[in-house]
């Protein structure tokens, strides 16, 4: 029994974590930059709420991006000199860029969904931005062009295929430059949108009134600004996929099915498949069972909230590379030394603890089809941790992250001392 508890003990120590892609210093001083600036507008009280977005998204950016000095590691990753300018390359990217925002613009202007008010933030923010991005957007091309390992990336060969050259033997890269700006296109109104909405609700509350006169009031505001955070954190990621910042894509999901499940999850999927399929909601919540016995409803509540800010944790450990379908770097540290997925395991069990669908007026069976719904939601986010997993793979370094956390993970640890326990009860 000895010998084997030891072999147990052994197994723990053979396999290093592999370094996370960004430090918890980093992020936490970009966290605690973030709370600074949201002070100085809650005094400010901008009433131009993009520009007030913008000046908190500075307020992440700028420092992860000093203390990161991407530039630096840009340049010293090339064992090469800097190349001399081929201007006809650096020209077919700018063809292949300026194609790629006006295809975006056209999709904009054309989808419904985006003609009803999904897309308005990035038209404002256009307006803001044009100039500035015009003018920096050639000297960024070149100056990355001028030190990339391989300068001849997809959007060279869109660019080239805009000039009516057919890359065949370049299209996974072609196909990757398309499906990067695909994630990008899609999730960036919509994260926008969430944070201007959620902005908007955050500032114009009255917090010692909400906490005052009511009694889940603290729980209600934190919960609304920890989300705040998310989104506006997600938003920085998706705006700030820059190869000079080392956040680039490098790889996005490459299959049909991960697409899929991540996509219902969003606007407008989602509301099509709850509304009609997955609706495991019937209009009563935690507050309406537990929140009547104090001390219970307190904890219950906590709970909640301690859930929630693991998952906005998750998001900030990102650093500037938050992205959904994307591999952007490994991340090994924060959350993420416990589980693989600790942003999809704190929301699903916060989504059971919220709605309680197996609590309901209605009858047994009633219960039984509210839990089952949401356990197919589960399903679906299982799906997306899985596929998630399928496409990092690729990297060895997570796969090196799977095997210490096999072995060190929250699940792996519960397992040991579970045998340990079971060892000496023997």
């Amino acid at each position: 029994m000895k010998a084997e508890r030891s072999s147990i003990e052994a197994s723990t120590e053979d396999v290093r974590r592999p370094r996370s892609a960004v430090s918890q210093r980093t992020a936490f001083i970009g966290l605690f930059s973030l709370l600074l600036a949201m002070l100085v507008v809650d005094y400010w009280q901008p009433r131009n709420r993009l520009i007030t977005l913008i000046f908190l998204g500075l307020a992440i950016a700028v420092p992860i991006i000093a203390l990161e000095r991407p530039l630096h590691k840009f340049r010293a990753s090339r064992d090469h000199p800097q190349r001399a300018t081929d201007w006809p390359r650096i020209c077919a990217k700018l063809l292949g860029l300026s194609l790629t925002f006006l295809v975006v613009a056209l999709a904009y202007w054309l989808f419904p969904v985006y003609r009803s008010g999904q897309a308005n933030v990035i038209w404002d923010l256009a307006r803001y931005l044009f100039l500035p991005i015009a003018i920096i957007t050639p000297f960024y091309v070149w100056w990355t062009d001028s030190w990339m390992d391989e300068p001849e990336d997809g959007l060279y060969f869109v660019g080239r295929f805009a000039q009516g050259y057919r890359p065949i033997d370049q299209m996974e890269k072609v196909r990757q430059y398309v499906l990067a700006w695909l994630v990008k296109a899609f999730f960036l109104p919509i994260m926008l949108t969430f944070s201007i909405n959620e902005l908007n609700c955050v500032l114009a509350t009255d917090v010692w009134k909400m906490v005052s006169q009511s009694r889940f009031g603290w729980y209600e505001f934190s919960y609304r600004f920890v989300y705040l955070v998310d989104v506006i954190w997600a938003s920085v990621g998706y705006c700030l996929t820059l190869r000079l910042l080392n956040s680039e894509i490098r790889s996005t999901e490459p299959t049909a099915f991960g697409w899929i499940v991540c996509l219902i999850c969003y606007q407008p999927f989602w509301g099509m498949v709850s509304g009609s399929y997955l609706n495991y909601e019937d209009n009563l919540y935690w507050g309406d069972w537990i929140g009547s016995v104090a001390i219970v409803g307190q904890v219950w509540a906590t709970i909640i909230l301690l859930l929630t800010l693991i998952y906005a944790w998750a998001t900030v450990s990102f650093g500037i590379r938050f992205s959904n379908l994307t591999h952007r770097g490994i991340l090994t540290n924060g959350p993420y030394r416990w589980t693989k997925h600790p942003a999809y395991v704190c929301k699903n069990i916060t989504w059971w603890m919220i709605s309680l669908p197996f609590l309901v007026n209605g009858t047994m069976l009633d219960a039984a089809r509210l839990s089952l719904l949401l356990g197919t939601v589960n399903l679906v986010y299982y799906f997306r941790a899985k596929t998630e997993e399928w496409h990092l793979a690729k990297d060895p370094e997570y796969v090196a992250y799977c095997a210490w956390i096999e072995r060190h993970g929250l699940f792996a640890q519960l397992r040991n001392i579970a045998v340990r326990l079971a060892f000496r009860a023997g």
